[in-house]
């Protein structure tokens, strides 16, 4: 079961606690590192709705290790469990973060 996180009914909101999930996940693109050897991220555009298709389809081409993520222990030690057996509970709970739009350095 995952914790209940958020702010108490007591902090002005009604009800119990308020839970609220930030992703804190930086953004991927062509410019995002991956390890020496690994697949990069590609997006190419495959059919257009700006165009004469009648849907957009973009294909997406890169390594499952890029940006922010956790390898399973099934990645690093023969006989590890796979990603899909691995609480989440262990990677939520209380943060700080920090807006640093706009600031240089």
């Amino acid at each position: 079961m995952l914790p209940r996180i958020g702010r108490h009914a007591g902090d002005g909101h009604t009800g119990d606690w308020v839970a609220r999930l930030i992703d804190i996940s930086p953004p991927i693109s062509e410019s995002t590192p991956v390890w020496p050897g690994d697949t990069a991220f590609t997006r190419a555009v495959t059919s257009d709705l700006g165009g004469s298709d009648a849907v957009t389809i973009n294909r997406i081409t890169t390594t499952p290790h890029i940006g922010a993520h956790a390898d399973a222990p099934a990645h690093t030690r023969i006989g590890g469990a796979p990603i899909g057996s691995v609480p989440l509970e262990p990677y939520l709970g209380e943060a700080l973060v920090v807006d640093m739009t706009g600031v240089d350095g």
